[in-house]
């Protein structure tokens, strides 16, 4: 019986353990990204703290990236 995955599964996976570093859920960030304007200003303040407390929440600098 083999024991190797797929290649999907291999890239569910490694989605997975990238999602549980981060203080964020995918489906969060995709529906945050959706909104615009001053909703989007909103939120961001209201549910991420800000710029600087929502790129902690995803692991990155506001200012160096990745």
């Amino acid at each position: 019986m083999s024991t190797r995955m797929s290649s999907a599964e291999r890239r569910r996976s490694s989605r997975l353990a990238g999602e549980k570093k981060f203080r964020i859920s995918t489906e969060e960030l995709k529906d945050f990204m959706e909104l615009r304007g001053a909703e989007a200003a909103k939120q961001l303040h209201d549910q991420y703290g800000g710029v600087e407390k929502l790129c902690g929440m995803l692991a990155t600098s506001p200012t160096d990236g990745t």
